[in-house]
């Protein structure tokens, strides 16, 4: 197993440089709209909808994008410990130090848990002030939830639920290059066409690492793109109000992951909404000061008690095999 150091700089000027250890990997890139490591729409879109989290959420964001990245640019083959679990040491500069260094331990355990790996998060203080455009009225649009939408069947019956339910909806979702993106586009229209007037809204984050990149290796598993779906939807409700919840709309049955098969076994099996993942989430966003809660509604459903209990079954019959389930 190789000990990877992935060095995100502020800017191109960063001067920042770790000490270098005999036998252990190095990438270092800029995060933002010109990174030649990852592509993301994540700031224009922020600045086209007047979104401005907090200098911490926005922290919180970046390091998202950052984990999700090196978890795409490290093959397991080449770099795990009997091809799977990694080392990776991510270097990250945050507005305040303290802050994050209370959350280390929690954070790191919660990441190794959601993805196999060994993670080691070394914070230091940023020296780029954020900047951010403060908002005249806080919810202009007078949101009352925040939803994950994947393309996926359950959060499409969560975006359904929430609708019939006259809630004011914020969905976010994320895509890369693939098929998630015409299955986003498809089900909002359908929702736009049954619900629209006003009654969502809808943003769509793109987040594409360079996997060709001269100094990446191809990962084809996404086990930290939890953590980036997250990340992406506390961003839109803290820049909201406090009281917002997260909506993470996924059956019970899935979040537990029980292993039907024997390939399912450990550290095969997804963790993208297990229980105990989400507990430590919550408790590091609390302590880093970020209050919206994060709630999945449907924790103790399946995937078929979703869909016989769904406000609206008439349309979702209708629409469901347009979803990526």
């Amino acid at each position: 197993m190789t000990t990877c150091n992935i060095v995100i700089k502020e800017t191109g000027q960063d001067a920042y440089l770790p000490i270098q250890r005999l036998n252990e990997k190095y990438i270092e890139f800029v995060l933002g709209s010109q990174s030649e490591m990852v592509s993301s729409s994540v700031s224009t879109l922020l600045q086209q909808n007047n979104i401005n989290p907090t200098a911490t959420a926005a922290d919180l964001m970046d390091l998202a994008i950052a984990i999700y990245t090196s978890d795409q640019v490290l093959s397991r083959a080449l770099n795990g410990f009997q091809g799977w679990s990694r080392h990776i040491h991510l270097h990250f500069p945050v507005t305040n130090t303290d802050l994050w260094e209370g959350v280390q331990p929690d954070l790191e355990q919660m990441l190794s848990f959601l993805s196999g790996d060994k993670w080691e998060i070394l914070f230091r203080e940023r020296t780029v002030t954020r900047t951010t455009q403060p908002q005249l009225i806080q919810n202009p649009n007078g949101i009352t939830r925040v939803s994950l939408l994947s393309g996926g069947l359950d959060s499409f019956i969560g975006a359904i639920d929430l609708l019939e339910s006259k809630e004011k909806v914020a969905f976010v979702s994320h895509y890369k290059r693939g098929s998630e993106s015409p299955k986003q586009t498809a089900i909002t229209k359908a929702l736009n066409q049954q619900y629209g007037n006003g009654n969502f809204q809808n943003y769509k984050f793109f987040v594409q690492p360079n996997q060709a990149h001269s100094l990446a290796s191809k990962e084809d598993t996404s086990r930290a793109r939890s953590f980036l779906f997250l990340a992406l939807g506390l961003t839109v409700a803290n820049s909201l109000e406090d009281q917002i919840e997260l909506i993470v709309p996924e059956n019970g049955l899935i979040s537990l992951n029980v292993p039907l098969t024997q390939t399912r076994l450990s550290s095969h099996s997804t963790r993208t909404t297990h229980p105990y993942y989400l507990t430590i989430f919550q408790k590091v966003i609390a302590a880093l000061g970020i209050k919206n809660k994060i709630v999945n509604p449907y924790r103790f459903k399946t995937k078929g008690e979703m869909m016989t209990e769904c406000k609206n079954k008439i349309f979702l019959s209708k629409h469901y095999p347009e979803t990526l389930s």
